[in-house]
């Protein structure tokens, strides 16, 4: 199995993000849409932490469908559960299978159909992954390597490999946005120095990651992200 090698993504996304912001005329510029649908969903955010009680997390708002079907561009929704925080992302870029994602902030993520290869702006940043493609993990069997890049001390690269195997799981449906998917679980577990890491992947018929629990980094834990658009 040949894993996908994504390096470079900083350089990508950031430019980017800086054409994108060139815009200083009159138009809102590419990122209206995006402002449109995170801008109600980030107010939300912020006032169902300030009204957090102190036993157990509150479900994190997400855009309305009808902001979603109303985007200009695909729609994904990512948060981190370790942190009780999470945000709505736009496709900025595509390079590739590796699609790059954004809030409104300049936060990014890429993923490769859907299996994230990398991030900025969360602190203990993916700069980059050796991982699997959707579809080998789709299949649900057999076994493969994964490596992950981070950033060390002097921006040294510092890497982490682990060996992962995968499992089927049973047929479901998920709720995304008002919409009910029909999905097949698989479950990817994975061994090495970062101890035991379990990433879970709901796949829908035609292959497409729905949903998914991955771990990016050692302090940042996992991100669950949802596809949102249709």
């Amino acid at each position: 199995m040949t894993p996908l090698r994504l390096l470079g993504l900083a350089g990508a996304a950031f430019a980017l993000l800086a054409g994108c912001g060139s815009d200083r005329g009159g138009s809102a510029g590419p990122f209206a849409s995006l402002r449109e649908v995170a801008a109600p969903a980030l107010g939300a955010v912020i006032a169902a932490r300030r009204a957090r009680p102190a036993a157990g997390p509150a479900a994190l708002p997400r855009p309305t469908r009808e902001q979603v079907d109303a985007a200009d561009r695909e729609i994904i929704f990512s948060a981190v559960p370790a942190r009780g925080s999470g945000a709505t992302l736009a496709r900025i870029g595509q390079n590739g299978p590796v699609s790059t994602y954004t809030t409104a902030d300049g936060t990014t993520l890429a993923l490769a159909g859907g299996v994230v290869v990398g991030s900025r702006g969360l602190g203990e940043d993916l700069m980059s992954a050796a991982a699997p493609s959707a579809a080998a993990i789709a299949a649900g069997r057999g076994g493969h390597e994964r490596t992950y890049y981070f950033l060390g001390g002097v921006d040294q690269k510092r890497e982490l490999a682990i060996a992962c195997t995968l499992a089927p799981g049973g047929a479901t449906r998920v709720e995304v946005v008002g919409l009910s998917f029909p999905v097949r679980e698989v479950t990817e577990t994975c061994t090495g120095s970062a101890g035991t890491i379990t990433n879970r992947y709901w796949f829908e018929p035609g292959g497409r990651i729905r949903k998914s629990r991955q771990w990016l980094s050692p302090t940042v834990g996992y991100l669950e992200i949802e596809l949102l658009s249709r």
